[in-house]
Formats: structure tokens, sequence, C-alpha cells
């Protein structure tokens, strides 16, 4: 199981440090409606995440045994941490040289959101295409390892409760003390649409090549 744990660390951290769901958070934090919408959308993020880590997970596991190890695995891991590194170059190409924004259209957007808005949206988020692939590699870590259900169980919750932290975080603190965070919401908020382009490329390059040397070690 450790050996579970070890996989999923730099994979929780790159979902963690995901720009999208993290300005998404700050935004419906700073808005006026954030005491109806931001428990919600929280509580819809964490389980949709848990819930297609465990459909990837029970699924891998589910495979005849001879699929789940050797070649094919390798394969299939070798092929998810090219589409990793992939999008950390695309994401490098994208911003290099361009301006750092002080805002764009989406977040505008998600500042007017309500309840039902805010629940669509978190839901949304898990089903990125960057969401997707670090989800299939934590299914690829638990599914493919020999744990039992408890064991498997506690991997997933494991990796839904470092994945989520930077938006399970700031909605706690916020809801427990909104004047104290107002100020530092703002800045969190500044700094990543500065830097987020340059956290994105770092982070899935990193989880990018550790697939990618697990998928060669499973050849």
């Amino acid at each position: 199981m450790l050996q579970v744990v070890g996989a999923l660390l730099p994979i929780s951290l790159a979902m963690a440090l995901s720009s999208v769901p993290f300005l998404t958070t700050v935004i419906l934090l700073l808005s006026p409606k954030r005491n109806s919408t931001a428990l919600p959308y929280l509580l819809v993020y964490v389980v949709g995440m848990f819930a297609v880590a465990a459909v990837l997970s029970f699924g891998l596991a589910s495979l005849p045994r001879r699929v789940r190890v050797g070649t094919s695995l390798g394969v299939i891991e070798i092929v998810l941490g090219l589409l990793l590194i992939a999008l950390a170059v695309v994401e490098l190409i994208r911003t290099r040289g361009r301006e750092p924004a002080s805002s764009n259209a989406m977040l505008d957007r998600v500042a007017t959101f309500g309840v039902w808005p805010a629940v669509g949206f978190a839901l949304l988020l898990n089903v990125r295409p960057k969401a997707l692939l670090l989800a299939t590699a934590a299914g690829i870590a638990i599914g493919t390892a020999h744990l039992s259900p408890s064991e498997g169980l506690a991997c997933l919750l494991l990796y839904t409760l470092l994945s989520s932290v930077t938006v399970s975080v700031p909605v706690i603190m916020t809801l427990a003390r909104q004047e104290k965070m107002a100020d530092r919401l703002v800045r969190m908020r500044d700094y990543i649409l500065a830097k987020s382009g340059v956290i994105t490329f770092i982070v899935l390059l990193m989880v990018g090549v550790v697939i990618l040397g697990a998928g060669l070690t499973n050849l």
C-alpha cells in the first residue's frame, strides 16, 4: 500500500495545483453569493473527484490480471505520461511571453453563479481533459495494485483529500472567517492569474515524467 501512496502523491499534487479549480473557488468566495454557493460547490467537487477516481480504479481492478500487469500496463502508463508531458509543453507555449491576466471571461461569469451553476461547474471541473488524465493515473496506481477493498478505499480517500485541499481549505477558512480572508483571497487570485502557466507546466511535466518512467519499468 505504501508504494501506491507514493505513486499517488505527485498525482495529487498536480491535481491540487491545477489553476482552474483554485481560481474558480477564489472567485466564488469573493462573490456576494458565497454563503449559498461555496459549500455545495465544495461538496460536489470533492464527491465528483472521488467518484471519477473510484470508477477508474475499480474498473481497472476488474480487468483480467494479464491486462493489469506487464506490458499492457506499461504501454498505458507510457501513453499517459507522454500526454501529460505534451499538455505541459502546450501550456508553456500558450502562456510564454503573454502578459499576466488580471481577469478572464470565464472567471467573470463564475462571479455571478448561483447554487446550481456552481454545482454544475464543480461537476465539469472533474471531467476536464487534464483532470481525467490525472484521475486515470490515480486509477492505474490504485486499480492495478494488489489491495484489499479497504486499502483501495483508503487510497481513494487519501487521493481525494490531498487533491482537493486547495479548494476545501479556502472554502472552510473563508466561511469561518470571512472578513480576515477577503484580502488573502484577492492576493491569491492575482498571484495564480500571473503564475498559472508556469505552475501548470512544472507540475504536469513532473507527473508526466514520473508516470512515463513507471511505464518504461513495467514494459
